[in-house]
Parts: structure tokens; C-alpha cells; sequence
């Protein structure tokens, strides 16, 4: 968190900022797989996730002081640092640490890193169509990948969950299949 490695109860942001009280956050989901041979992990496509984070960051105006190699770093020591040596899932969230509706600095970055088991073929979902209607791009960009966008999503799959099914299906303003989850989250 911000170049240190801290403990889950040490990685916290005051309850005033931004971040926690407008969702000012912008995130990547990062895979890093292990390979037993090699005693290594491998991340999966770093530069388009840190491409993709960039533009999320100035897509919500914040201040972008990350360069690519800082966020490698901070990727490796997390890593590292954790002593990983299986298959891990991690979300790097950049979030603005200032007050107020209108902040855009200074900007925070943390990286929780999660052990997840690799997707494996042929585990099928139970979905139903939501009545949660995805939410237009041009209401609030979806292509970003920000914690306050993921509202819609969240209320969705908790009507599909309490109606018995694993995950939902988006339709849009049109009536068509606009959006579905991949896996049930964990």
C-alpha cells in the first residue's frame, strides 16, 4: 500500500476520503500464475492492465503519478513479499486519498493479493436475466473500471442469488443481452 508492504488491518483509508465516501477508486484484476517447474509465478499481460489503469485514473481525472516500471515494482514486491507459490488473483486499486466530491489528488495505490484456484472447463452457471438493466455508457462509462460501477452488478447478482441462481444476465436500454459474468464470485 503506497510502496510499503502492510498487513490486512494496517491497509486502511479515513473514512473522509474520497475513495471511501464517493468510491473515487479505479481497479485491475491481476493474475499471476505459478509454475511449479520453474519455481516462479508468471503475471498475465501487466502492460495492458497498467494501460488499461492509466486511462481509467484519467478517465476519472486523477492525478496519474504511477509510471509503468513503479507499477512492475510494486507488483513483484507484492508478490514476493507474500511468498506466493500457487495461483493468486490481485486487485490494484488506485484511489484518491483527498476529500470532497471534486478530488483528484492525492492519489493512493494498493495491491490485495487473494488466492483463487484456476477456472477450469465445463463448471456451467444457473443464471437468470436480471430486472436490473445495465447501465448505459454514456450515464456512467461502464468501460471503466471503477468500485462505484460495479453497484449495478452487485445488486443484480444479489437478486440472482436470492432468487436461487449463481449469476445474472444484463439485458440493455434496447432489450438485448448486453452483459453476464464469467465465473461466480468467491
Amino acid at each position: 500500500m503506497n510502496g510499503r508492504l502492510v498487513s490486512q488491518a494496517e491497509a486502511v483509508l479515513p473514512v473522509n476520503t474520497a475513495a471511501v465516501f464517493y468510491a473515487t477508486n479505479v481497479f485491475e484484476g491481476l493474475r499471476a500464475y505459478w509454475n511449479e517447474k520453474d519455481g516462479e509465478l508468471y503475471a498475465f499481460r501487466l502492460a495492458e492492465h497498467f494501460a488499461r489503469l492509466r486511462e481509467s485514473m484519467k478517465m476519472m481525472r486523477f492525478t496519474v503519478p504511477y509510471a509503468d516500471l513503479d507499477l512492475y515494482e510494486a507488483v513483484r514486491d507484492t508478490l514476493k513479499g507474500n511468498d506466493l507459490r500457487e495461483d493468486v488473483h490481485m486487485h490494484l486499486v488506485a484511489y484518491v486519498s483527498g476529500t470532497g466530491l471534486d478530488a483528484t489528488s492525492p492519489t493512493g495505490l494498493y495491491i490485495n493479493p487473494r488466492r483463487r484456484a484456476r477456472i477450469t472447463e465445463g463448471s456451467g452457471l444457473n443464471c437468470c436475466i436480471t430486472s436490473w438493466q445495465r447501465t448505459s455508457d454514456n450515464a456512467i462509462p461502464i468501460r471503466l473500471k471503477s468500485g462505484s460501477n460495479y453497484q449495478n452488478g452487485r445488486l443484480a447478482t444479489l437478486q440472482a442469488k436470492a432468487d436461487g441462481y449463481d449469476a445474472p444476465i444484463f439485458l440493455n436500454q434496447g432489450g438485448t443481452v448486453a452483459e453476464a459474468r464469467g465465473r461466480p464470485s468467491s
